[in-house]
C-alpha cells in the first residue's frame, strides 16, 4: 500500500512522536495538576479576602466578578456573563464552558457564590457594618471552581464541564435559581456545589481530620457517593454524606438534577461565619493545603465523570489496539460527513472523518486498551513537526508517491 518513501517517513513521524509525547495523562494526572500554590494565590491575591473587603454590594464585588469572567476566557472557556434581576438590579453569573467531544450535550457543573454577606459581629447592627470579606464563604469555593477550571480546561472529555461562579446566593440562592430556570431543558448529568472548603481546625490525628461533608438536598442521588469515593481516592478526605438544603446545589435538586453540596466537616462552629473575620488575615484559619485536597476530590470526580478523552478513540475495528488495520478503517471512510452521530474513522466526535482524525489516530499508534483512559501531550515544535509529516503521509495515501 505505501511506497518504501512512505514507510520511511512513516516511520520517522512516529520516532518523534514517542519521543516527544508525554508519558500517558491518567486521572490522576490530571488531579495532580492541582496546585496549592495557584489556589492560595486566588484565596489571597485575587479573590478581595482581606479586611474591609466588601463582595456584598461594595467595589470589590464587580472587580472579583470581572476576575473570574476574565480568568475563565483565559483558559480558552466560551465565557458569558448571564444577567438576572434581584430587588429591581440587574446581577450576573459567570459561566465558562468546556464542550465536550464526544456527547457535547450531556453536562457537569460545578459552581460557587462569589457574593459575601453582611457582617454579623456580636453588638453591631448587621445593617449598618460592612460586608464581609467571605474568605471561606465562599471565595474559598471560588478559588476551587478556579482551579479546577484550569486543570480540566488542559484536557478533553467526552461530555461538557459548566463552571460557575453565582451571584446574590446569601440573598436566597437567586443567582442558582435564575441559573437553573434558564437552562431548565439542559442534560445536567452532576452538579457540585462549592461552599466553604477551607476551615479545618483539626490537627494530625484529631477526629475529623480528614473529613467533609458531601450533602444532597431532597434527592440522594448516586452522585454524593461518587463525589464521597473521589475525595478518598484523588484527596484523602472522607466524605460524611448528609442532607442540607440551603446552597446553589437546591434549585438544581429541585429541577430534577442531580446535585451536591461539598462544605467543611467544621462549618457549624466555624467562629468566623458571616462575621468581619472571615478573611484571609484571620490568623491560624484558612487551611489552603484542606481545601486544595477538595478541590482534587472534585477535579477527579469530574474527570471521571465527565469521561477524559480515550487513548483509544482511533481503535476504528475495537481490537484493543491502534495499529495499521484501523488506517485502513479511516481510509476508507475519508471524506464522510455525518452530520448526526460519529461514523467509522472518526476519532474526535465531530462526525466528519477527515485529516484531523488522522493526526490523533497517528498520536495513539501502537497503544493498547491496557493503558487506559487518558490524552497523550505533545509540545508544541514537535506537533508542528507531526503535522509536517502526516500530511506528506496522506499525500502518500491518496497519490501513491
Amino acid at each position: 500500500m505505501f511506497s518504501h518513501r512512505c514507510w520511511l517517513i512513516a516511520v520517522l513521524g512516529i520516532l518523534l512522536l514517542f519521543a516527544a509525547a508525554a508519558s500517558a495523562e491518567s486521572i490522576q494526572d490530571i488531579v495532580d495538576r492541582v496546585n496549592q500554590t495557584t489556589y492560595t494565590s486566588f484565596l489571597e491575591d485575587q479573590l478581595y479576602t482581606h479586611l474591609g473587603d466588601d463582595r456584598k454590594y461594595g467595589a470589590e464585588h464587580d472587580l472579583a466578578r470581572d476576575f473570574i469572567f476574565g480568568t475563565f476566557e483565559s483558559y480558552g472557556l466560551s465565557t458569558t456573563l448571564e444577567p438576572f434581576t434581584y430587588a429591581s438590579s440587574t446581577h450576573h453569573n459567570v459561566v465558562g464552558i468546556h464542550l465536550g467531544t464526544v456527547t457535547p450535550e450531556r453536562i457537569y457543573v460545578v459552581g460557587a457564590h462569589y457574593d459575601s454577606t453582611n457582617s454579623n459581629d456580636a453588638g453591631n447592627d448587621p445593617g449598618e457594618t460592612p460586608g464581609a470579606p467571605g474568605a471561606d464563604d465562599n471565595a474559598s469555593g471560588v478559588a476551587g471552581v478556579l482551579e479546577a477550571a484550569r486543570v480540566l480546561s488542559q484536557s478533553q472529555f467526552e461530555s461538557t464541564l459548566v463552571f460557575i461562579a453565582f451571584d446574590r446566593e446569601e440573598q436566597g440562592l437567586y443567582g442558582s435559581k435564575a441559573y437553573v430556570n434558564t437552562h431548565s431543558t439542559d442534560d445536567v448529568r452532576g452538579m457540585i456545589s462549592l461552599d466553604m472548603i477551607a476551615y479545618h481546625p483539626y490537627s494530625t490525628g484529631e477526629s475529623h481530620y480528614r473529613e467533609a461533608r458531601v450533602y444532597y438536598s431532597s434527592d440522594n442521588s448516586t452522585l454524593t457517593s461518587e463525589l464521597a469515593d473521589a475525595l478518598d481516592t484523588f484527596g484523602n478526605i472522607s466524605g460524611m454524606i448528609g442532607q442540607f438544603g440551603s446552597s446553589d446545589h437546591v434549585p438544581f435538586d429541585n429541577q430534577g438534577f442531580n446535585a451536591a453540596l461539598l462544605i467543611e466537616y467544621a462549618v457549624w462552629s466555624n467562629p468566623n461565619y458571616h462575621r468581619w473575620s472571615d478573611s484571609v488575615d484571620t490568623q491560624n484559619y484558612i487551611d489552603y493545603a484542606y481545601a486544595t485536597d477538595m478541590t482534587r476530590g472534585v477535579v477527579g470526580y469530574l474527570s471521571t465523570a465527565a469521561v477524559v478523552v480515550s487513548f483509544l478513540d482511533s481503535d476504528f475495528n475495537q481490537d484493543g489496539t491502534v495499529n495499521s488495520d484501523d488506517l485502513l478503517v479511516w481510509q476508507a471512510g475519508f471524506g464522510i460527513e455525518n452530520g448526526v452521530a460519529p461514523v467509522s474513522g472518526d476519532a474526535n466526535g465531530d462526525t466528519n472523518v477527515d485529516g484531523h482524525d488522522f493526526l490523533i489516530w497517528q498520536q495513539q499508534l501502537g497503544l493498547e486498551s491496557t493503558m487506559g483512559s487518558a490524552s497523550i501531550a505533545i509540545p508544541e515544535p514537535a506537533s508542528q513537526a507531526l503535522m509536517v509529516i502526516a500530511w506528506i503521509i496522506l499525500g502518500c495515501l491518496f497519490k501513491r508517491v
